[in-house]
């Protein structure tokens, strides 16, 4: 079990999987994967066990989100290309080390 986080830019322009390549690389403990036009980038922390999972799509994920609290125009809608999952089944120390 655990939740997933949606990235966007706040000017929701879109990502490059270019860029997030070479940041995910510029980063220890992350693993890299490709599928197809999507990639996966996994951080493993070999001495707490503490993992999460970046999953990025060069096509997004149309989402619908709560048009009576957006503030923005554009805001009813967002093409999401980057989600992070955490488990929730993991001790409490585990966000802190995944919010770095």
């Amino acid at each position: 079990m655990g939740f997933v986080i949606y990235i966007v830019r706040q000017d929701l322009s879109p990502l490059t999987g270019g860029e997030l390549r070479k940041h995910f690389r510029s980063r220890r403990n992350i693993e890299m994967e490709q599928e197809g036009t999507a990639f996966k980038a996994t951080y493993k922390n070999p001495l707490t066990g503490a993992s999460f999972a970046f999953t990025y799509s060069s096509g997004g994920r149309l989402m619908e989100v709560d048009k009576s609290s957006a503030r923005e125009p554009g805001e009813g809608f967002q093409n999401v290309q980057l989600s992070c999952s955490i488990d929730y089944l993991c001790p409490s120390f585990f966000a802190y080390e995944a919010s770095v």
